[in-house]
């Protein structure tokens, strides 16, 4: 069994990830982010192995050394300088560390939109939604679908343009570019035509008209319950902590040392801990599940 967490109900799996990218956001302390990131990595390894290595590597990694080598160029607060830029401006530390910081958040961010993407499909935004806004319910619906399709259809059609010598590796690099256009003309056509017919067909099924009832079949049971108490008991405990200033850092003009003490590393856990629920989840259900296959 995979991807168990993907079970719970959709308000609660929601709210768990809106609460989790808050405090990633809005928490620019680096022991937080660190917990934040890896989490999100190690979930994101367990879901699907070495595609989420390759993305890490392809896409993450040099993101957040874009990120991090960038800052340092235009900003130039700090009062640890360590070299001078050609133009006479002060290459710091404290800015090399904030760019660092902010490569991390971006990341991670990205990361755990992506495992909400894995966990709630259209239907569940639907079933959040489409009471609140139909409108906004279909148009996320349609954009979570639209990737994924756009790029099946983007194969689709180089292939069989492959077939008769118009590839975007045939020819020099004029024709090239003249297939991937033609390619990339026809997918466009076809994903406008597809969201006309599926807006069609969602009117024509009285999509969105005052006194429409919708069918579900979610339940809240327990363990929807304890998991929404301990987002809230997260939440609340990094509130009190943040009103507190305990997890304030100030990277300008000079980087805070990062806080070790007992009752903060108690937070730290606290947040691990939370962070690595679906992780946890998935991996005592499979246990779970192998456990009951050996038993046979």
């Amino acid at each position: 069994m995979k991807n168990a967490f993907s079970s719970f109900h959709p308000f609660v799996q929601f709210f768990y990830f809106l609460s989790v990218t808050t405090i990633t956001t809005l928490i620019m302390q680096p022991v937080m982010l660190f917990i934040s990131l890896l989490s999100v990595i190690i979930y994101s390894v367990y879901l699907d192995r070495s595609r989420a290595v390759r993305t890490i590597l392809c896409y993450i990694v040099p993101m957040y050394l874009l990120v991090a080598m960038i800052n340092p160029l235009f900003n130039h607060a700090g009062i640890t300088v360590l070299f001078y830029l050609p133009d006479g401006n002060a290459f710091t530390l404290e800015a090399v560390l904030y760019g660092a910081l902010s490569g991390l958040l971006l990341g991670a961010v990205i990361m755990w939109c992506g495992a909400c993407f894995k966990n709630i499909d259209s239907e569940r935004v639907i079933y959040l939604f489409g009471r609140l806004s139909p409108s906004v319910a279909l148009l996320i619906t349609m954009i979570m679908r639209f990737i994924p399709k756009f790029s099946h259809h983007f194969r689709a059609v180089r292939t069989a343009r492959a077939s008769i010598g118009r590839d975007i590796t045939n020819g020099n690099i004029f024709i090239r570019l003249r297939n991937l256009i033609s390619i990339l003309a026809a997918t466009i056509q076809w994903s406008a035509e597809n969201s006309l017919d599926t807006a069609d067909s969602m009117k024509s099924r009285g999509y969105g008209l005052k006194g429409r009832t919708s069918f579900s079949v979610y339940k809240l049971y327990i363990r929807d319950v304890v998991l929404l108490g301990f987002t809230l008991i997260c939440d609340g405990l990094i509130v009190i902590y943040d009103c507190f200033g305990v997890l304030s850092f100030e990277f300008y003009p000079e980087t805070d040392a990062i806080p070790f003490s007992p009752h903060i590393i108690i937070l730290y856990i606290v947040f691990f801990v939370f962070c690595l629920v679906p992780f946890l989840t998935d991996v005592t259900e499979e246990l779970k599940w192998k456990s009951l296959r050996s038993a046979r």
